[in-house]
Protein backbone atom coordinates (compact mmCIF):
# COMPACT_ATOMS: atom_id res chain seq x y z
CA UNK A 1 0.00 0.00 0.00
CA UNK A 2 1.20 3.63 -0.81
CA UNK A 3 1.88 6.16 1.40
CA UNK A 4 -0.61 8.92 1.65
CA UNK A 5 0.81 12.56 1.05
CA UNK A 6 -0.69 13.61 4.83
CA UNK A 7 1.10 10.25 6.37
CA UNK A 8 4.07 11.09 4.39
CA UNK A 9 3.86 14.86 6.38
CA UNK A 10 3.26 13.15 9.75
CA UNK A 11 6.44 10.90 9.22
CA UNK A 12 8.49 13.20 8.47
CA UNK A 13 7.27 15.96 11.05
CA UNK A 14 7.90 12.96 14.12
CA UNK A 15 11.43 12.24 12.57
CA UNK A 16 12.00 15.74 12.78
CA UNK A 17 10.86 15.27 16.87
CA UNK A 18 8.26 18.62 15.66
CA UNK A 19 4.37 18.22 17.31
CA UNK A 20 1.88 19.47 15.02
CA UNK A 21 1.40 22.74 16.33
CA UNK A 22 4.75 23.00 16.16
CA UNK A 23 5.12 22.76 12.48
CA UNK A 24 1.91 24.48 11.89
CA UNK A 25 3.00 27.48 13.95
CA UNK A 26 6.55 27.19 11.45
CA UNK A 27 4.10 27.74 8.16
CA UNK A 28 1.77 29.75 9.11
CA UNK A 29 -1.43 27.86 9.60
CA UNK A 30 -3.40 26.70 12.66
CA UNK A 31 -3.16 22.97 14.47
CA UNK A 32 -6.37 22.09 13.76
CA UNK A 33 -5.95 22.59 10.08
CA UNK A 34 -2.35 20.99 10.07
CA UNK A 35 -4.06 18.08 11.84
CA UNK A 36 -6.93 17.96 9.15
CA UNK A 37 -3.93 18.01 6.15
CA UNK A 38 -2.22 15.14 7.65
CA UNK A 39 -5.10 12.84 7.79
CA UNK A 40 -5.76 13.86 3.46
CA UNK A 41 -4.10 12.47 0.23
CA UNK A 42 -4.08 15.37 -1.66
CA UNK A 43 -1.58 18.10 -2.12
CA UNK A 44 -1.74 21.12 0.66
CA UNK A 45 -1.50 24.60 -0.41
CA UNK A 46 1.52 24.82 1.65
CA UNK A 47 3.23 22.89 0.13
CA UNK A 48 6.15 24.72 -0.55
CA UNK A 49 6.50 25.58 3.35
CA UNK A 50 6.14 22.53 4.27
CA UNK A 51 8.72 20.73 2.25
CA UNK A 52 10.99 23.45 3.28
CA UNK A 53 10.11 23.39 7.25
CA UNK A 54 10.90 19.27 6.42
CA UNK A 55 13.80 19.63 4.39
CA UNK A 56 12.19 18.14 1.29
CA UNK A 57 11.68 18.69 -2.31
CA UNK A 58 7.66 19.59 -2.66
CA UNK A 59 7.70 16.59 -5.11
CA UNK A 60 8.89 14.37 -2.44
CA UNK A 61 5.98 15.42 -0.40
CA UNK A 62 3.70 14.58 -3.44
CA UNK A 63 5.13 11.68 -4.94
CA UNK A 64 7.05 10.00 -1.89
CA UNK A 65 9.83 9.36 -4.81
CA UNK A 66 13.26 10.35 -4.10
CA UNK A 67 14.25 12.71 -6.97
CA UNK A 68 17.94 14.13 -7.59
CA UNK A 69 16.51 17.48 -6.22
CA UNK A 70 16.24 17.10 -2.51
CA UNK A 71 17.32 19.22 -0.25
CA UNK A 72 20.16 18.57 1.57
CA UNK A 73 20.18 19.31 5.62
CA UNK A 74 23.02 20.78 6.72
CA UNK A 75 24.65 21.00 10.34
CA UNK A 76 24.98 24.10 11.36
CA UNK A 77 28.26 24.84 12.85
CA UNK A 78 30.02 28.34 13.28
CA UNK A 79 32.72 27.06 11.25
CA UNK A 80 30.66 26.62 7.96
CA UNK A 81 28.73 29.49 8.07
CA UNK A 82 30.92 30.68 4.94
CA UNK A 83 29.88 27.25 3.29
CA UNK A 84 26.28 28.81 2.31
CA UNK A 85 26.59 31.11 -0.96
CA UNK A 86 24.87 34.26 -1.19
CA UNK A 87 22.13 32.38 -3.85
CA UNK A 88 21.42 30.50 -0.67
CA UNK A 89 21.05 32.56 1.85
CA UNK A 90 18.78 35.07 -0.76
CA UNK A 91 16.34 31.95 -1.09
CA UNK A 92 15.42 31.43 2.27
CA UNK A 93 15.10 35.30 3.47
CA UNK A 94 11.91 35.65 2.09
CA UNK A 95 10.59 32.40 3.56
CA UNK A 96 12.60 33.29 7.25
CA UNK A 97 10.60 36.70 7.20
CA UNK A 98 7.36 35.67 5.88
CA UNK A 99 7.46 33.18 9.02
CA UNK A 100 9.03 35.66 11.70
CA UNK A 101 6.55 38.14 10.90
CA UNK A 102 3.18 35.65 11.02
CA UNK A 103 4.73 33.70 14.26
CA UNK A 104 5.14 36.90 16.26
CA UNK A 105 2.12 38.61 15.46
CA UNK A 106 -0.24 35.86 16.07
CA UNK A 107 1.84 35.66 19.83
CA UNK A 108 0.96 39.43 20.44
CA UNK A 109 -2.41 38.68 19.28
CA UNK A 110 -2.30 35.84 21.67
CA UNK A 111 -0.91 37.61 23.83
CA UNK A 112 -2.96 40.97 24.33
CA UNK A 113 -0.16 42.66 23.39
CA UNK A 114 -1.57 44.85 20.05
CA UNK A 115 -0.07 45.01 16.74
CA UNK A 116 3.42 44.20 16.17
CA UNK A 117 5.15 47.53 15.24
CA UNK A 118 8.21 46.84 12.75
CA UNK A 119 10.07 50.10 14.87
CA UNK A 120 9.23 49.44 18.48
CA UNK A 121 9.70 45.31 18.05
CA UNK A 122 12.65 45.66 15.63
CA UNK A 123 15.29 43.57 17.83
CA UNK A 124 12.78 41.05 18.39
CA UNK A 125 11.88 40.76 14.95
CA UNK A 126 15.70 40.65 14.19
CA UNK A 127 16.57 38.07 16.66
CA UNK A 128 13.72 35.81 15.31
CA UNK A 129 14.59 36.07 11.98
CA UNK A 130 17.99 35.81 12.50
CA UNK A 131 16.65 32.08 14.12
CA UNK A 132 14.55 31.40 10.82
CA UNK A 133 17.48 32.17 8.38
CA UNK A 134 19.30 29.57 10.25
CA UNK A 135 17.06 27.36 10.17
CA UNK A 136 16.41 27.25 7.19
CA UNK A 137 19.99 27.13 5.75
CA UNK A 138 21.09 24.64 8.32
CA UNK A 139 17.70 22.19 9.07
CA UNK A 140 18.22 22.90 12.84
CA UNK A 141 14.20 22.79 13.40
CA UNK A 142 14.89 22.89 17.49
CA UNK A 143 16.42 25.83 17.21
CA UNK A 144 13.07 27.45 15.71
CA UNK A 145 11.01 25.33 18.14
CA UNK A 146 12.73 27.10 21.16
CA UNK A 147 12.43 30.29 19.53
CA UNK A 148 8.76 29.34 18.99
CA UNK A 149 8.91 28.58 22.87
CA UNK A 150 10.53 31.77 23.78
CA UNK A 151 7.95 33.76 21.92
CA UNK A 152 5.43 32.06 24.43
CA UNK A 153 6.69 33.93 27.58
CA UNK A 154 6.23 37.73 25.67
CA UNK A 155 5.71 40.12 27.68
CA UNK A 156 4.85 43.85 27.44
CA UNK A 157 7.88 44.97 24.88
Amino acid sequence: MTESIGKRIERLRKSKGLTQKQLADLIGMSQQAFAALEKRDTAPKKLYEISMALGVTPSYIHTGKNDTHNVELKTFDEKVVDSYTSDEIEEVVPIALERTITALSKQFQAQGLGKLDFVKHQDLIANFLGASIVVELSGDYEKIANKFLELKTLKSV
